[in-house]
Parts: structure tokens; sequence; C-alpha cells
């Protein structure tokens, strides 16, 4: 997935309900609708807020339970 001209792998697999991961990232707006566009692809429903952390401003993204899915 690539967000701001940077590649980021994520270990999707491992990318369970209740999990998150941040990227920094300056366009957001841009950024989201990349991530969103991959969520939609793997069927997954996440939360996506934009953060500063250490300083630094990106996109916290946590995988949420879709309607009916067990979490856990």
């Amino acid at each position: 997935m690539q967000i701001d001209g940077v590649d980021y792998a994520i270990d999707w697999e491992n990318f369970t309900v209740g999990s998150s991961f941040f990227v920094p990232c300056l366009r957001d707006e841009e950024g989201r609708q990349r991530i969103e566009r991959k969520m939609n692809r793997l069927g997954y429903k996440v939360l996506i807020k934009i953060v500063v952390e250490d300083e630094i401003r990106g996109l916290r993204v946590w995988r949420i339970p879709r309607y009916n899915e067990a979490v856990g």
C-alpha cells in the first residue's frame, strides 16, 4: 500500500479486529481514501483517525468488527 509516495507492507493476515496501525501522512484525505479502498477490497471494516504520535502527523487505522462479525 502506498501513501504519500511511501510503500507500506502491512501484515494483513495479522490485522485482526481490535488491532491498529499508524501511517505517517501529510495528505490526510488522499491517505484515507487509499486505505479505505484497500480495506474494501479485503472486506475489512475500519475506523480511521487523524492523529499526532511522537510529534508525527498521520493516520491511525483500527480494525473494527463488521455487523454480526465475531470478535476474538
